[in-house]
């Protein structure tokens, strides 16, 4: 370095020192605003499995326990007499060792997810809780958007009433979703999980179920008294659910659940008395073309373990 050289830099200097005292300043007050952001939101997510655990714990079994002194409606028999008989044939299949008085479940899910507007699939990782006596749920699923940059989404109907919103990093909203259409989407995709908490497939309130042939029946879905849509459900040689298709003309919402929903499920394991499956294909059906979006497998899942991961 020649003098002219090293005058230049000693006169940047006071500059340099500067710059780095004002980020200095500015990174020992952001970071922690950052970090308060990040825990509130983990907070939310908390208090949404909270409250979904809650009404697991404070609802009352359909189905009543093993050996208790029952009255016939609390029987799985009677409760599925007037059922159509593929449906009957399906909780007979999903249990075997008769009936379990299920209040919630919460399982871990992987596998891989397909971004809207996306051709290719990324990694996707995900927790779910729902409340079997009384329709609830919380969703919380993570992927990377790139390398280091990953979205969470949350999707949660409580007490009636949905939202669902997405942030890149726990950070930054890129989008959130209230109302009462998305409350409907809500619950029809609750039934649509079904099969993997199957007292919730009983006939109630939510879910009626009418007869189609020997292999399928129509399984239609009520909000607050009011039909917000019905599936056609497929069961396979063993009695169990192999495909749930919503009803209707497709829509492109700009959203994957609410308008052509189909799943495929397959391989059925045992699990605390219960027949679930394990994997799955959850797709969107469009013009007549099915256009997967989520598929992947329950890693684990436990029946009335009323608490967070």
């Amino acid at each position: 370095m020649n003098t002219e050289d090293f005058d230049r830099s000693q006169r940047r200097r006071p500059q340099i020192l500067l710059g780095l005292t004002v980020a200095s300043v500015a990174a020992a007050f952001l970071i922690p605003c950052l970090n308060d952001r990040v825990e509130a939101y983990q907070e939310q997510i908390a208090a949404s499995v909270a409250a979904v655990l809650d009404q697991a714990r404070s609802g009352v079994p359909v189905v009543a326990p093993a050996g208790a002194e029952a009255s016939a409606a609390d029987t799985l028999a009677t409760l599925t007499a007037d059922l159509p008989a593929p449906v009957r044939r399906y909780f007979t299949y999903a249990f075997p060792e008769g009936p379990r008085p299920l209040q919630g479940v919460r399982m871990r899910l992987e596998g891989e997810f397909r971004l809207p507007q996306a051709t290719g699939f990324g990694p996707m990782t995900a927790v779910q809780y729902a409340a079997v006596t009384d329709p609830a749920f919380v969703f919380v699923a993570r992927t990377p958007l790139v390398p280091k940059l990953v979205a969470t989404a949350v999707d949660q109907y409580i007490d009636g009433e949905a939202e669902m919103s997405v942030r890149l990093l726990s950070l930054v909203r890129i989008r959130r979703e209230t109302g009462a259409a998305l409350s409907d989407t809500s619950l029809m995709r609750y039934v649509l999980e079904g099969a993997l908490f199957p007292t919730a497939l009983l006939p109630g309130p939510h879910l009626r179920w009418e007869p189609i042939d020997d292999t399928a029946a129509r399984a239609v879905v009520s909000r607050g008294g009011t039909e917000v849509g019905a599936f056609r459900v497929s069961f396979d040689a063993d009695g169990g659910i192999a495909r749930m298709t919503a009803e209707g003309t497709a829509v492109d919402t700009g959203r994957y659940h609410g308008s052509g929903e189909d799943v495929v499920r397959s391989d059925y394991q045992l699990i605390d008395g219960v027949r679930v499956p394990t994997r799955f294909e959850i797709s969107r059906v469009l013009g007549g073309e099915v256009q997967p979006f989520w598929r992947g497998e329950v890693t684990e899942l436990a029946f009335d373990h009323l608490a967070p991961f």
